[in-house]
C-alpha cells in the first residue's frame, strides 16, 4: 500500500506553484516578492479547502481578503500584497481577468504624515550607534538608500573621492549611482567595520 501511495501522482498545487515561480522569474521579480506571492497563493488554496484556483474566482478572492482583514486584522499594505499575488496568479498564470465589476477591491491605506528628523536629531541617533550598524545607518542617511540596498553594499560600490555609491537593484536591473554625503576616509583594510558592508542583519 505504501508503494502504491508513492507512485501516485502529486497534487496540482506543487505544479501550480512551480508555474507561478517560473512566471515570476521570467518577469524578473525579486526573490522576496516571489517568496511572498507563493506564500499568499498557498494560503489562498488552503483557505478554500485545497480547491484549485482555476475553479474559483472573484468571490473566493474577496472572501479570502475579507477573512484577512476581519479575522487576522492585517494592515492595508499586507492585504494589498495578498491581492497583488492573487491577481498575478490569475492574470499571468491562469490567464484569467479578475478586473470585472465584482473584482476584489484594494484596501485603503490610512493617510500618515511622515516623521522627518532634523539634522541634529539624526546626528544624535548616529552618535548612539556603534560598529557596523552605525556605518550602514550613515550610508542609508547620506545616500538616501533603502535598508536592503544598504545591507547589500560591497566596499567596491563606494567611491569616497567622488562621494558616490553604486546601488545594485535587487531585481537585477541596471545599477544606479547615488550621490552621498560620505564623511571622512574609507576604513583601512584591517578595520573591523569594513565587513559591515556585507552585513545581513537589520539595524
Amino acid at each position: 500500500m505504501c508503494a502504491d501511495r508513492e507512485r501516485q501522482p502529486s497534487t496540482s498545487e506543487p505544479r501550480l506553484l512551480d508555474r507561478v515561480r517560473n512566471r515570476l522569474r521570467t518577469r524578473h521579480y525579486s526573490p522576496r516578492t516571489e517568496k511572498a506571492y507563493v506564500s499568499w497563493i498557498r494560503r489562498f488554496i488552503l483557505f478554500h479547502g485545497r480547491r484549485h484556483p482555476d475553479q474559483m474566482g472573484e468571490a473566493e478572492v474577496t472572501t479570502f481578503l475579507t477573512h484577512l482583514a476581519t479575522q487576522h486584522r492585517v494592515a492595508a499594505s499586507t492585504q494589498n500584497q495578498a491581492l497583488a499575488a492573487l491577481l498575478f496568479l490569475y492574470a499571468q498564470v491562469l490567464k484569467r481577468d479578475l478586473g470585472g465589476p465584482n473584482s476584489p477591491p484594494h484596501a485603503r491605506r490610512p493617510t500618515r504624515v511622515p516623521v522627518v528628523l532634523t539634522r541634529s536629531e539624526v546626528a544624535s541617533v548616529l552618535a548612539r550607534m556603534h560598529g557596523p550598524s552605525r556605518l550602514v545607518a550613515t550610508l542609508l542617511y547620506g545616500a538616501g538608500l533603502r535598508l536592503l540596498e544598504g545591507l547589500q553594499l560591497r566596499l567596491k560600490d563606494i567611491d569616497f573621492e567622488r562621494q558616490e555609491v553604486l546601488v545594485r537593484d535587487p531585481k537585477g536591473r541596471r545599477p544606479s549611482v547615488s550621490v552621498a554625503e560620505l564623511a571622512g576616509r574609507p576604513p583601512p583594510r584591517t578595520h573591523p567595520h569594513r565587513r559591515a558592508l556585507t552585513c545581513t542583519r537589520p539595524l
